[in-house]
């Protein structure tokens, strides 16, 4: 959830920190959060909100800058992430995974699947049913990759509800090691038809 003096958006979504560095020595500290279909930019010093843009939009915060007196309209900005690299865009969901990929270390004493452990801090499922009358469930997982040390990753699925016309995941399912496309550990609890798609955001 995301709160802003007038705004409240609640939604599942991804943060990222990026600093909007301009002159000399200036920098202003942002959070990104990107939701399904846009990001928005969350200035951390004042809390002031300025979205939503595109998903392949460019990252610009002149508005958010131009809050603070130390900015002089013009001058040039330069967004720098966590790990001191320039970025131009907000991180996005992609169908395939960031070079290097490697997911997050076991849990240890995680409830078991094959092997043991649930790697990538899988969550267990979360079903709700849309309009159609299909349930939608979503695990959430992370990794890192080259120069990204965070990689958020989620699995998406879309299934016909059970007997009783409910979308109720088997508590405690989550992916299997190795999480795919298709998850080797589905949402369970009676649904049926699941089909699961995976994509990373970077």
């Amino acid at each position: 959830m995301i709160r802003s003096p007038g705004v409240v958006i609640e939604a599942a979504a991804c943060a990222w920190r990026v600093d909007a560095t301009f002159g000399v020595f200036g920098s202003l500290p942002l959070v990104g959060v990107t939701f399904d279909d846009a990001f928005v930019l969350l200035d951390s010093t004042s809390g002031a909100l300025d979205g939503p843009f595109g998903l392949t939009s460019s990252l610009d915060a002149t508005v958010l800058l131009a809050q603070h007196s130390a900015y002089a309209a013009g001058t040039t900005v330069r967004y720098v992430n966590a790990s001191g690299c320039l970025v131009v865009a907000a991180p996005r969901p992609r169908s395939t995974p960031p070079l290097g990929w490697t997911p997050a270390p076991i849990v240890p004493g995680a409830p078991p699947t094959s092997p043991n452990g649930r790697q990538s801090h899988w969550t267990d499922f979360t079903c709700t049913m849309d309009a159609q009358g299909y349930c939608r469930c979503v695990s959430y997982g992370s990794g890192s990759g080259t120069s990204r040390p965070l990689v958020r990753t989620e699995i998406r699925c879309r299934c016909s509800p059970d007997a009783n016309g409910n979308c109720n995941a088997t508590p405690s399912t989550h992916p299997n090691v190795p999480p795919a496309v298709t998850p080797g550990v589905g949402p369970g609890g009676g649904m049926t038809g699941c089909t699961c798609q995976q994509s990373w955001t970077y």
